[in-house]
């Protein structure tokens, strides 16, 4: 679809949507038992229902209610032993993908995971290669990826300059196991909290786990099998999506936001320190650890007096090659954007309208990246529904916001 923005100013009050992080692990979690649990509050992105529906398939019974959903295991894989694929939809989310993957491999079956987009083109060979050397089906055809277990319970080793989903998809199947199984991850971890709230939440959930930190290795053993048994949990607000509506305050709006404690575990709650950064301007800021920021903070830049950043080889592999289409975007607003193999320039300049429409290459950061700057320039933006995926309540808290746009 495609909407033309006027030039506004945004003011109001919004509240958070939850974050999709944790409403990942709580499916997940809340999966794995076979008592009921509730959490709220709840909006279902295109990512979580690729979520919800893999579990629904792997046995779980998830229903909304109210605010909120509730959520009941444990997970059996629905006639165990059917030589006939399960078949799976994950559409675009990586997270969904990364995490039932492990817990299809528990199954004595195949299942065929059917991808959309980009998504089978981002990176998988770290299941590829700790699965193959067990035995374990794992192929990939074009937009489908076969697998077939039965995993067993053993030592598991994996890099940790690979996203932390993998680490986390694979914690979050080890419970299911039957005996003591472990997982040693090599230093440096890359996106460390994300691993770090999967911890966390399995210990909210009761379930245990040891800790072994060697120096240049830390190793996670787990006895199984587990169930895990929290009754009622509140999600946080989305720390990654908090910092697209509080860019807005940094363009001459005026949008009060109930921010997560600062003790939160979202790897994007550092976003604040980045802004800061470049709001001096010219700013250095790290995106190893942030990549979903990364689109954001390139906004940020074009406006406060550009912005060099590292850590950008991360961005290539999302939803779009996000450096190079923002690079492509921000030329449209006469904002220049030089690239290196893992750094990214963001020059001075002064945004002016563009030409021609702007795209949000499918992927939902970079409609949140450009609707602000569209706000300061006008201009129409193609694309706008790919927000859906992690935040489709986006453009409705505009609206209550003042966004001046229309929808051609």
């Amino acid at each position: 679809m495609t909407i033309e923005i006027f030039p506004c100013r945004l003011e109001g009050r919004v509240e958070l949507p939850p974050s999709k992080s944790q409403a990942h692990r709580a499916l997940f979690l809340a999966s794995l038992s076979s008592r009921e649990t509730f959490f709220r509050p709840w909006e279902e992105s295109r990512d979580l229902q690729a979520t919800r529906i893999g579990l629904e398939a792997l046995g779980a019974v998830i229903r909304k209610e109210g605010e909120g959903v509730r959520v009941q295991g444990p997970l059996t894989g629905r006639r165990e032993g059917d030589q006939d694929p399960l078949n799976i939809p994950v559409g675009e989310s990586g997270t969904s993908l990364r995490f039932l993957i492990p817990q299809a491999m528990v199954l004595d079956r195949p299942v065929l995971f059917q991808g959309e987009g980009r998504l089978m083109d981002r990176p998988l060979d770290a299941y590829r290669a700790l699965f193959t050397a067990r035995g374990l089906t794992f192929m990939r055809e074009g937009d489908r990826l076969l697998v077939r277990g039965p995993l067993e319970a053993g030592d598991f080793v994996l890099p940790g300059d690979i996203s932390s989903q993998f680490l986390s998809g694979l914690l979050l199947a080890l419970p299911r196991l039957e005996g003591r199984s472990s997982l040693t991850v090599t230093k440096p971890l890359v996106s460390a909290p994300y691993l770090e709230m999967t911890l966390a939440m399995m210990e909210d959930f009761g379930l245990a786990y040891e800790v072994w930190d060697r120096g240049d290795r830390v190793t996670y053993l787990v006895e199984g099998p587990q169930e895990s048994s929290l009754k009622n949990l509140t999600l946080e607000g989305d720390w990654s999506n908090g910092a697209a509506l509080d860019l807005f305050n940094l363009i001459g709006g005026q949008v009060d936001l109930d921010r997560p404690d600062a003790s939160s575990l979202q790897g994007d709650r550092d976003y604040p320190r980045f802004f800061q950064a470049l709001v001096r301007g010219p700013g250095r800021v790290d995106l190893e650890d942030h990549p979903d920021l990364g689109p954001i903070l390139f906004s940020l830049a074009a406006i406060t007096g550009g912005g060099y950043f590292t850590g950008t080889r991360r961005l290539k592999d999302k939803e779009s090659s996000r450096a190079q289409t923002m690079q492509e975007e921000l030329a449209k607003l006469g904002i220049e954007v030089r690239l290196g193999e893992d750094w990214a320039w963001v020059e001075a300049g002064s945004l002016r309208p563009p030409r021609e429409a702007l795209s949000s290459h499918g992927d939902h950061r970079l409609v949140m990246a450009l609707v602000p700057l569209l706000t300061m320039t006008g201009g129409i933006l193609e694309g706008e529904e790919a927000v859906d995926k992690s935040f489709p309540s986006y453009f409705e808290k505009l609206e209550s916001l003042s966004l001046n746009y229309r929808r051609l």
